[in-house]
């Protein structure tokens, strides 16, 4: 038995992973879409004030909404078991959960908003004008809380369901119909910055509803004895999401911190840095559908108890992501004389990029453990080692190295991403492969 799992498995299964993640790897490198054509059509209204806003705004209404970024990881990691079980009914209670979880956080935000908002705003320090437009912007698009957190938990019933199509259908529809807002609200009634986020507002609902419709399509038909038989718990719920929205916190907190060590040494500085993470998040979004993939096909495995099963997908999607990360950094190393102009053709800011470029070549294959046992603990409802392992990246690796390395400057801050990003994959894999392997 040992010697049969060790292997990497078949042409067969890469081909399964490929077949679900390359319609989601597409899905999250056209994710940046939706901010695009806000900054491209504001960028070509009188002031500049207006596309600040947005930015501001969207900022933090970005960061608001991904912290409940469990709602999908929490879905697909039920959904997925319970295909694995065969138990439709046990997938379809915990969708239905995680949709009447979304709406209660939505109504929480939607009514602490407002009130927190402005004192958010203020602490950005931007001018009274983009401050009052950022607010204004930031109170509109708090009324599309429902349907992106009610979103996330369609995305992750489809994932669970290896439905990976589906999503990319949503998204392009959100993108197309924000396209279309964006054009009538700003263009042509120029409503400038609140006519981005009315349009952001609407062409999420209209998502919404179009999730909606696919889910309705593809449900599986449950006949309603079976779904009473199904107990109201809500405990494993709860647990799955608190483990995963502490992760959220604590990643979220580390890219914060970043972001604002880099402002204190300068603006150079901070606009390099800010440059860099764009091509970061781009090589993330690829690793992220492959861990997506990996998810669906994890939940499935353990849903059917096959310990040999699992170790087999955690090898295939270990090797394929390395071979797509060590690409990544490759092409980002090749090609930065390219890039480089790209996002900026301010010259002092090109020297400074190009001075601290290697790091986001290597980001990408040091990062890849963290991406690939990510998508396993998700799958396989590990969620407690996820928050273990970034709670200790970040307090005991994160946070020490860029004190200790703060005489390095920015090389110094990015040398201590760096190795919390290793610290994730290998605390992981510390926490999660040995009892995998004591199961083969």
């Amino acid at each position: 038995m040992r010697g049969t799992v060790l292997r990497p498995n078949t042409r067969a299964l890469q081909q399964k992973i490929w077949q679900l993640a390359w319609p989601l790897m597409l899905s999250n490198i056209t994710q940046p879409l939706l901010g695009l054509v806000d900054t491209a059509l504001l960028g070509h209204l009188p002031s500049q004030v207006y596309i600040g806003a947005c930015a501001l705004g969207a900022s933090i209404l970005t960061l608001v909404f991904w912290g409940f970024g469990f709602l999908r990881m929490g879905t697909t990691s039920q959904v997925a078991q319970a295909l694995g079980e065969d138990n439709a009914a046990a997938g379809e209670k915990a969708f239905a959960q995680n949709c009447l979880l979304a709406l209660c956080l939505a109504l929480i935000i939607m009514m602490l908003g407002p009130s927190l908002l402005p004192i958010v705003i203020t602490t950005m320090s931007a001018s009274a004008e983009v401050s009052n437009l950022a607010l204004n912007y930031s109170q509109t698009r708090l009324w599309s809380a429902p349907a992106t957190l009610l979103n996330y938990a369609f995305l992750g019933w489809f994932i669970g369901r290896q439905l990976t199509k589906l999503p990319l259908i949503v998204l392009l529809m959100t993108n197309a119909a924000n396209i279309g807002f964006d054009l009538l609200f700003i263009t042509y009634w120029d409503f400038r910055s609140q006519g981005a986020a009315w349009a952001s507002v609407l062409s999420e609902y209209l998502g919404l509803v179009v999730a909606l419709a696919l889910y309705l399509h593809h449900k599986p038909k449950l006949s309603l004895r079976l779904i009473r038989k199904q107990p109201n718990d809500w405990r494993s719920v709860l647990t799955l999401n608190q483990h995963l929205f502490v992760r959220t916190c604590c990643l979220m907190f580390v890219l914060l911190f970043f972001t604002s060590q880099g402002a204190q040494f300068s603006d150079t500085v901070l606009a390099t840095n800010a440059i860099l993470l764009q091509l970061v998040h781009l090589a993330s979004y690829a690793l992220d559908g492959l861990a997506h993939a990996a998810e669906a096909l994890t939940g499935q495995a353990k849903g059917q108890k096959r310990a040999d099963k699992l170790w087999q997908l955690l090898l295939n999607t270990s090797y394929t992501s390395a071979f797509v990360a060590i690409g990544i950094g490759v092409c980002f190393w090749l090609s930065k004389s390219n890039l480089i102009p790209l996002f900026s053709d301010i010259e002092v800011v090109s020297r400074t990029v190009e001075n601290y470029f290697f790091w986001c070549a290597i980001l990408p294959a040091v990062s890849v453990g963290a991406y690939v046992l990510d998508g396993y603990c998700i799958g396989a409802g590990e969620t407690k080692a996820m928050r273990n392992s970034l709670l200790f990246s970040c307090l005991v690796v994160f946070l020490p190295l860029w004190w200790i390395t703060s005489p390095l400057g920015n090389h110094g801050l990015w040398l201590a991403f760096t190795l919390f990003n290793l610290t994730r994959g290998l605390t992981l894999a510390y926490l999660v492969i040995p009892p995998l392997r004591s199961q083969l």
